[in-house]
């Protein structure tokens, strides 16, 4: 906008529609229409600047954009389950695994079904994912573009040692007992309180990523011991 007279004036924009500003200069910047494409419908829009000096006269002048419409995240690749034999990490590059055609920077979350055994977390567009505790977890991360769209990412993350056929975690118990197998199996556990009476006793597929699980939460408290049957052999 120029005034060749000298006279002042003001601009405004018209015809707007929401979710576009308009950006006086500052500082001897320029003037901006600044469009917020993220919550703006997808079209081709025409908005007017319209300068208008102090004793009335003003000009026009069409200023027409386009927003395109949001291209959602794509999977490229599942997150297989990982195993884990000891206190350990690894690292993923997630653009090898989502890409977004928008080329947009995508927001993750990360959501872990039990915190004691695993513990992931995204920075970037890098995965950490740890094994903490014996045991198995359901990790989710989500990559979520700036309209919302997802991509869901959902893998098991088994933490376990191999010298032994079975195992059972936690030994504390509150809730949940566990048990599970170095390699699938059909077991048998039965669960004895401290005078031998038996209190439990179920056959069970179980394996490292699908361990059985036992609800003690309404047993009282005391110590109990297991024991599992697995291919002819009994496990205490």
């Amino acid at each position: 906008v120029s005034e060749e007279d000298g006279h002042d004036y003001e601009a405004e924009l018209l015809d707007a529609p929401e979710n576009v500003e308009f950006k006086a200069p500052v500082n001897g910047s320029d003037y901006q229409i600044v469009v917020d494409g993220s919550k703006v419908q997808s079209g081709t829009y025409t908005v007017k600047v319209k300068a208008t000096e102090e004793y009335g006269l003003f000009t026009e002048v069409s200023v027409t954009f386009t927003v395109h419409p949001n291209r959602a995240p794509e999977k490229l690749h599942d997150i297989e389950d990982m195993k884990f034999v000891e206190k350990s990490g690894l690292e993923f590059d997630m653009t090898e695994y989502v890409s977004d055609a928008d080329g947009e920077q995508l927001k993750y979350t990360v959501n872990i079904s039990d915190g004691k055994v695993a513990h992931a977390v995204v920075r970037g567009n890098t995965l950490y994912v740890s094994a903490l505790n014996y045991g198995v977890s359901t990790v989710e991360v989500i990559a979520s573009d700036i309209r919302g769209e997802q991509v869901v990412f959902s893998f098991r993350v088994l933490m376990q040692d191999e010298s032994k056929t079975v195992t059972v975690y936690p030994l504390q118990v509150s809730d949940y007992v566990n048990v599970a197998t170095s390699d699938e199996k059909n077991a048998v556990i039965s669960i004895y309180n401290a005078s031998g009476k038996t209190m439990f006793s179920k056959e069970f597929e179980v394996s490292g990523f699908a361990p059985a699980r036992v609800d003690m939460s309404t047993y009282a408290p005391g110590v109990y011991s297991v024991t599992v049957s697995v291919d002819g052999k009994k496990y205490r």
